[in-house]
Parts: structure tokens; sequence; C-alpha cells
């Protein structure tokens, strides 16, 4: 099978050949692999044309993952390939196994490319999971996003986190705030100080009234921190 290099797919169209829609390369990329169990954002301009191709294109896995797929035209006359990042994910199933629990944790990602000052509608977020490695600030529920701004760009696959989105402060500094630490049987309050302002499921500085000690907690809402990062529902 002779294959063109992946230059010749980006070759600038001549009116008089019929090409194929950097849009409708997108979809045949993301069905297929949707078929595979996959849940993908395939890295493709909309508006580049590519070679038309008169025969079904074969997608193929590239380092032995989806992250990055090799699509193919085998039409032996007209024959191209060019390699597309996916941003992939398994689909989650129906309910998280042990294996996500201990290795992965659920979070919203942007399900299309979001641009600074958007604002954020249902529409464009995903539920899907992710490494708990990822670091802090994630979102769990659609609900807490719905209607913020972003301060900045968001590519498509990627998790959105507080440090993406406009000031929505919850608690200002000087606030009086209840702190809570949990154990493994009971919860224990005490009166605090904000120190800083802070935005739902932030870190913060705090002032323990009753010990006069500073200290490091999460927010919950306009009322409430936490020491304990897991109580976190953001």
């Amino acid at each position: 099978m002779c294959l063109v290099s992946m230059a010749s797919a980006y070759e600038k169209p001549s009116p008089s050949q019929e090409y194929l829609a950097g849009e409708t390369l997108k979809t045949i990329v993301t069905n297929f692999l949707d078929k595979q169990g996959v849940t993908s954002f395939p890295a493709i301009d909309i508006n580049k044309k590519f070679p038309s191709c008169k025969k079904p294109l074969a997608i193929f896995p590239m380092f032995k993952s989806w992250s990055t797929v090799e699509v193919v035209c085998t039409d032996s006359a007209h024959a191209w390939k060019v390699l597309v990042r996916t941003r992939a994910h398994s689909h989650p199933s129906k309910s998280i196994d042990s294996a996500t629990q201990e290795n992965g944790t659920l979070a919203i990602i942007a399900a299309k490319s979001l641009t600074k000052g958007h604002v954020i509608s249902e529409k464009d977020l995903q539920v899907m999971p992710v490494k708990k490695s990822i670091g802090n600030g994630l979102f769990k529920k659609k609900e807490n996003l719905v209607g913020r701004r972003l301060k900045t760009n968001v590519s498509v696959g990627y998790p959105l986190k507080s440090r993406h989105l406009e000031p929505d402060w919850v608690i200002i500094n000087g606030d009086e705030i209840e702190i809570l630490q949990s154990g493994s049987t009971i919860t224990v309050s005490a009166r605090g100080k904000a120190l800083q302002n802070g935005q739902k499921g932030e870190k913060i500085k705090v002032r323990n009234l009753s010990s006069n000690k500073n200290l490091v907690a999460w927010v919950i809402n306009e009322k409430k921190v936490t020491i304990n990062a897991n109580n976190i529902e953001n």
C-alpha cells in the first residue's frame, strides 16, 4: 500500500478537486472510537480540507494507545495518511469499580474547546474519570460550573479547575466561619475566621479562634470550611 506523507493531507485545495471537510473527518474518528468504547476529542480543525477518499478510511492506534491515531486512505490512486491526537478517554462503567476508585476519580472536563470570557453551559461539560495525580481544584458536579465565566482558555478534554474561572468568592477575608474536622467516627467543629477570600472547593488560610492557631482548610460553603479535603463535594 502506497501512503503519501502527512503533509500531503494539508495541501492547499484546488477548486477542481473534491475534499473531505475537517468537521466530517472529526466525526468519523469520534464515531469510530466510540465503537471501541472510547470517548475522544480529536484535535482536527473543522475548517481544514483533506483530500477525498473513495474507500472507507482505516484508523489505527499509535504507540499501542488510542490517544493518537493514524487515519489512512487506502485508495491506491489517491492514498494519504494523517496522525490525529484524540485526547481519548475510556468510557466510565455504569458503576465505578474498586480499580477506578483506587487509581482515579471522576471530574468535569470540557466537552469542547472553551475561550476566555465564555459563560459555561451544561452542554460544554462532560463527566469523565481522570487520574488522581492531576491535582487539586477539580469539580465533580456540573451545577457548580454552569453559569460561571472563564478567565482562561480551556482545551477540549481537559478537566476544569477553579483556577480557570473568574472569582466567585463564597468566603471573604475576615468572615466568621465554622471549621470542621472529621475523624473516623466523629466530626468536631470550632469557631474560626477566614484569613483569605475563597471559592468553593479552594484551599485557604483560616484561624481557629479557640486555639488562636492558623490553619489551612477547604471551603465548603459561605459558612463552613474543613481541614479534611475529602469532605469537599465540587
